[in-house]
């Protein structure tokens, strides 16, 4: 290889080094912005690190926080946040599994717009719940309600 090429090549390394440095330090960045806006409550925050702990996350751990976090944005109205704490009281993702408390966190996504909140709570109201489990759910939503 001649000189001309070698210089070339080493270029690219350099700068393509460079721009992962430079992507890698930007990302923490970002990382460390939304980790403190939703520390300081901010539900938008709240409900993106939820998601990135739910998207990324491998462990029971990173189940947990994404709970924690989505829960945070969902106790503050946030429909589609209180739609996605409503899909892992179904799964027990985070949270162990509890169709009531599912029923109850979808009534308040449907309340705040989420229309397919509404599909969910039929389907959990024909296959999983009771009459009393109902009640018992519009009781734990109506509790959250009152908290407000």
């Amino acid at each position: 290889m001649n000189t001309h090429n070698q210089n070339g090549l080493l270029l690219f390394r350099l700068v393509f080094i460079l721009f992962v440095v430079c992507f890698s330090v930007g990302a923490v960045q970002a990382a460390e912005n939304l980790q403190k806006n939703a520390e300081s409550g901010d539900a938008t925050a709240q409900f993106a690190l939820g998601r990135n702990y739910t998207d990324n996350g491998r462990s029971l751990e990173d189940l947990n926080n994404a709970y924690f976090w989505t829960r945070k944005a969902a106790e503050q109205g946030m429909g589609k946040a209180q739609f996605h704490v409503a899909d892992m009281y179904c799964s027990g993702s985070g949270v162990t599994q509890s169709y009531i408390h599912a029923y109850a966190w979808h009534s308040l996504a449907a309340q705040n717009g989420v229309t397919a909140a509404e599909e969910k709570m039929e389907i959990l109201e024909e296959l999983f719940l009771t009459a009393d489990d109902i009640q018992k759910a519009l009781e734990i939503a109506g509790r959250f309600e009152g908290e407000k």
